[in-house]
Parts: structure tokens; C-alpha cells; sequence
């Protein structure tokens, strides 16, 4: 449910369910304000939710994207979570750099930090990706890869080898950075 929209504002309802070991109902207020400036797209997205399996929260991200040339994409994220189960803010740092191989596939490299404020402001864990997105026959369906190191305070920052395997379905005609190349 969208309730407002404009070229640079928009705010939405949505609602559903997540499987956490268990079917997870959820709702969620989203509002996205975006700025351009010159080569720079500045874009803030708060969210607003409540999930059946960890409460009440809110979740602040600010995206800084630059189009370095026709085929490469900068962004710089820092965000903020707050939620029933997190411990103070729950903060994360991000940068990624991608590559569009063709309109519908692409490679990345993302490196990020994430941490806590709560007993004190420290570090959780590093993290460093590729990432790999295709688009499948559908125009709807895309299909990533992300395999990585992840170096938490829990096993002593040691590496831990991660792979995430993700299958998003985009329904609507909203352009998300991922799938559009520049203007």
C-alpha cells in the first residue's frame, strides 16, 4: 500500500510473512526521501516495524550512490537499527563498489562494519563480499550469490567463510539501483 508518492518522496505500508524457523507475520511503515546533487544521489530510508519474532523497532539507512562511469556504482551506507532485541543501536557501515557486466547481470564488492552502543560503542563484526546478481528469464526474478569472509568478536574476529544464496521476486514498476543503469 502505497499512501503517498512523489517523484523524490514515498511512503508505504506493507505487511507479510518471514520464515524464522516458524512462519513470522510482520508490518512495516517505510518513508524514502531522495536528493540528487550533481554526480551524487543522496537517499534516506527510515522504516518503522513490528515483527512477530523480535518486537517493535526502527531502522534508519542513508545511501550516498555515484554512477562512476556507464558500467561501475559507488555507495557509501551508514544506518542505524533500534529494535525490542537489540542492544542500544545496533549501527553498520558499508561501501560497495559494482559492475554491470550487461543491462541484467551484475558483480559487486562490498566491504562493511557492524556494531553496538550498548554496554559500550564497539565493533561486532567485519564482513567482506562479492556479490553476484542475475537476472532469470523473468524480468521479475533476479538470482544473487554472495560468498564471503565474516570476522566476528564472538569467535575472536577469526575468519568464517559465509555464503548467502537470495531469490527476489520485484512486483510493481518501482526502479531500484540494482536493476536500472544511469540516466
Amino acid at each position: 500500500f502505497v499512501p503517498r508518492e512523489t517523484p523524490r518522496t514515498r511512503v508505504s505500508v506493507d505487511g507479510g510473512l518471514r520464515w524464522y524457523g516458524g512462519p513470522s507475520p510482520f508490518v512495516r511503515l517505510r518513508t524514502r526521501r531522495i536528493w540528487e546533487f550533481d554526480e551524487w544521489a543522496f537517499r534516506a530510508t527510515h522504516r518503522v516495524y513490528w515483527f512477530q519474532h523480535r518486537g517493535f523497532g526502527t531502522q534508519l539507512n542513508l545511501d550516498f550512490d555515484r554512477w562512476l562511469d556507464d558500467s561501475h556504482f559507488f555507495r557509501y551506507t551508514p544506518s542505524a537499527i533500534w529494535s525490542e532485541e537489540s542492544s542500544g543501536v545496533d549501527w553498520r557501515q558499508s561501501l560497495s563498489i559494482y559492475h554491470y557486466i550487461t543491462d541484467n547481470r551484475m558483480i559487486g564488492a562490498v566491504v562493511d562494519v557492524q556494531g553496538i552502543t550498548h554496554p559500550t560503542f564497539r565493533p561486532e563484526k567485519y564482513e567482506a563480499t562479492l556479490r553476484w546478481r542475475q537476472q532469470t528469464k523473468r524480468d521479475w526474478i533476479f538470482f544473487e550469490v554472495r560468498p564471503g569472509l565474516a570476522f566476528p568478536r564472538d569467535n575472536e574476529f577469526q575468519p568464517t567463510v559465509i555464503v548467502t544464496f537470495r531469490l527476489d521476486f520485484l512486483f510493481g514498476d518501482e526502479d531500484l539501483p540494482w536493476t536500472v543503469k544511469p540516466r
